[in-house]
């Protein structure tokens, strides 16, 4: 048993009618060194009674007059089953062990068998009483009953993925809905195993119509603790729910103010996006898929143009710009003014200038790739040739000797 199985069935145990008036001592290797002597020696002075522990109970103590040992499950270790059982029959005197296994695991009864631990098959009573029903009112009373039995439960399949005997003790066939039926739980936890339904959930019947937030704790100032860590929690999602909402409005709104981290961020997108924009209409021009008066009208520099091909390029009456649009940006400059003009004339040379100097940035960076991967493979040619000029020499040496040696 785990410790968190010890701390469970030791809350759930004396609640059964059946068991009800008998002495019942939690031992685990997680209780503080005073608290297990303490459970020890109220153990030991018991004339009757049940001492619930771990293996930390299986070497090293010597109890008198222990009637019984009942392993709930099979130790991790092969090597710590005959140390549980060397509890009982001690000193000379008579005691009985016994030990759980579901059909899936009479393996283990060979296996133990062959290291001279003979074990007998002992038919369970039929009249068995069904105290799953007791498990789950006492669950539904007191929340600290809920939470232990759903911890024993996870720490139960953990313990049983990390036997030594995997070949006899398959994790994967455990049958995990039939052992939350037997621990008792109302609902089944969301743990890794059972979201990815690796194991089989079938025969586990939930309580129908129950809040498990609901559920309370019998004592007073646990559940007084809960109800403030809930206003808590509820109080900062709320919060952060806040936050997020405030976060998105600033964000979607475009006149709302960007810290510097952001700006730098929403700047070198639009770069990228220009760039590749660029880069793509540089290659059908390349191509001869759009001419040079159209690569210059998507770029913004048709100033680059010499008077001659603007001239050609206007002879053509497939590639020519709509009269409308022509009549937009060619407006005559007397009608203008002065310092219009010279502020026009201003901005059109800037973004040539822009342009040209992210087009060279962009050639370079092409010329450098092309240039990278030229000495690359002038380096992998002049490798190549040094080995077969290599294996040459060696061949005419060896051609040599054969030589002196006739």
């Amino acid at each position: 048993m785990t410790c968190a199985s010890v701390d469970y069935w030791g809350v759930v145990l004396p609640q059964l009618e059946a068991l009800k008036g008998c002495p019942l001592i939690a031992l685990h290797g997680r209780m503080k060194q005073s608290m297990r002597e303490k459970a020890l020696q109220s153990f030991t002075k018991l004339s009757a009674g049940f001492l619930l522990c771990t293996d930390v109970a299986a070497r090293g103590l010597d109890i008198p007059d222990v009637d019984w040992i009942v392993q709930y499950d099979p130790p991790q270790d092969p090597n710590v089953f005959v140390h549980r059982v060397g509890r009982t029959a001690r000193m000379g005197r008579s005691g009985n062990a016994l030990a759980f296994l579901l059909p899936k695991e009479d393996a283990y009864v060979e296996f133990l068998r062959i290291r001279k631990i003979p074990l007998h098959e002992k038919k369970s009573s039929v009249t068995t009483s069904d105290i799953i029903p007791q498990i789950r009112a006492a669950a539904k009373e007191d929340r600290d009953v809920m939470e232990k039995g759903l911890k024993a439960f996870v720490s139960f399949i953990r313990a049983y993925k990390e036997h030594h005997c995997s070949y006899i003790f398959r994790w994967k066939e455990l049958e995990v809905g039939k052992l939350a039926m037997g621990h008792g739980l109302l609902q089944l936890p969301s743990m890794p195993e059972l979201k990815r339904r690796t194991l089989s959930t079938d025969g586990f019947m939930p309580v129908e119509g129950i809040d498990l937030g609901a559920i309370k704790y019998k004592d007073k100032a646990r559940e007084k603790q809960r109800q403030k860590n809930l206003a808590k929690k509820e109080q900062t999602r709320t919060h952060c729910a806040e936050k997020v909402e405030r976060y998105k409005a600033v964000s979607n709104d475009g006149g709302g103010k960007k810290c510097s981290r952001q700006r730098r961020a929403v700047q070198a997108i639009e770069d990228e996006e220009e760039m590749e924009r660029d880069y793509h209409l540089l290659k059908k021009l390349k191509k001869g898929v759009i001419s040079e008066r159209e690569f210059a009208r998507a770029t913004y520099t048709e100033d680059c143009l010499d008077e001659d091909d603007d001239g050609d390029e206007h002879a053509d009456d497939d590639l020519s710009v709509p009269s409308t649009l022509t009549g937009q940006i060619e407006e005559p400059s007397s009608n203008l003014p002065s310092q219009v003009q010279a502020a026009k004339k201003n901005s059109h040379q800037n973004s040539k200038h822009l342009h040209l100097h992210k087009l060279g940035r962009k050639q370079q960076s092409m010329s450098v790739k092309t240039s990278a991967i030229a000495k690359i493979g002038r380096h992998h040619l002049k490798g190549s040739c040094n080995r077969y000029m290599l294996k040459q020499r060696k061949g005419s040496k060896k051609r040599g000797q054969s030589g002196s040696k006739s």
